[in-house]
């Protein structure tokens, strides 16, 4: 137990029946905590599928000691059935008619009556050790035919033990799982090999190859590549040039030039000078019409300055010819 790590149940066909019901109890103690269940992350699911499990554990422990029980039970009374057939066998009279027959020849004719009356007493002997035999015998043939049958029934029990039911969760072999240094040092290699490197701004940005960016055009590629069609080398180079230097034309907002007749082009080429005229028009007008605001604007002979000057003026004409 020291060698398994702490928290780990392993496998639970190696538990005994108390320790099952142990654990089953501690699980029912966690999931009456619905406190503690609330501050799971998943609500304690992981926790009562475990403890389905134990109970199923617990189950099926069960239903093997009982199949236990039953085959112990039919071992002894098979053992207690052979021993009992075995007993009657032994008890039986083997030398009566035969003993009988021979002691009657060895002693020799003592009279006819005698004879007669011995006669008639071996046959009833014979008879009733007859009888009794036969009654042994089909007593034994139903206590071997009971025995073929526990055997049989014993048989059955066994192979149900030995055969496990296939979509029992416990008699799965449970993959061993990786340890967690492990992931942890394979995630670390994982993202040291990509880490990405840091801005130099006095350097090309390097490639995952080692390489820098622009250090090597497409055309001037190791000789360990594999040797490129003409298509094919001058697709690359497009490629590179669109994707590092850029030098095409910007994409297209009007469709391109398109062939017209004489006759389309000369009403193009009036629809235009046509508006160009209006427009000149147009201009002119507003220029014209700009100017004449501004010279009438500045021409107000009914009052400013210059109507002051007229009447200083007239006053002083008016005193000359008083004077004079």
């Amino acid at each position: 137990m020291s060698s398994e790590r702490q928290g780990q149940v392993g496998d639970l066909r190696s538990r005994s029946i108390e320790e099952l019901q142990e654990l089953l109890l501690r699980q029912e103690n966690i999931l009456s905590n619905k406190r503690l269940l609330r501050t799971l992350p998943d609500k304690g699911q992981k926790i009562k599928e475990f403890a389905e499990k134990v109970r199923l554990a617990i189950e099926q422990r069960g239903e093997e000691e009982r199949r236990q029980r039953l085959v112990s039970a039919a071992r002894a009374q098979l053992q207690s059935k052979y021993q009992q057939a075995f007993s009657g066998q032994q008890r039986a009279v083997p030398f009566t008619p035969e003993a009988s027959c021979l002691d009657e020849e060895n002693e020799g004719p003592a009279g006819d009556d005698t004879q007669e009356q011995e006669n008639n007493a071996v046959d009833m002997q014979c008879d009733s050790t007859a009888g009794k035999m036969e009654s042994k015998e089909s007593e034994l043939v139903q206590a071997l035919d009971r025995v073929t049958l526990y055997e049989e029934g014993s048989r059955d029990c066994k192979e149900q033990m030995n055969s496990e039911p296939e979509d029992n969760y416990f008699s799965r072999k449970q993959t061993a799982k990786k340890p967690n240094y492990i992931t942890v040092l394979e995630k670390a290699e994982v993202s040291a090999a990509t880490k990405k490197q840091k801005f130099k701004p006095n350097q090309l940005p390097h490639r995952n190859d080692g390489s820098p960016l622009g250090s090597l055009s497409p055309g001037r590629a190791s000789g360990t590549a594999s040797p490129l069609s003409a298509q094919a080398r001058r697709e690359r180079d497009r490629k590179h040039l669109d994707d590092i230097t850029a030098a095409k034309l910007p994409p297209l907002h009007h469709s391109p030039a398109q062939l017209l007749s004489l006759d389309e082009s000369a009403a193009l080429v009036r629809e235009q000078t046509k508006k160009q005229q209006e427009l000149q028009a147009k201009q002119a007008a507003q220029k014209l019409s700009e100017g004449l605001k501004s010279s009438l604007g500045s021409y107000t002979p009914d009052g400013g300055p210059m109507a002051a000057y007229r009447e200083v003026h007239d006053e002083g004409a008016h005193l000359s010819s008083e004077e004079d």
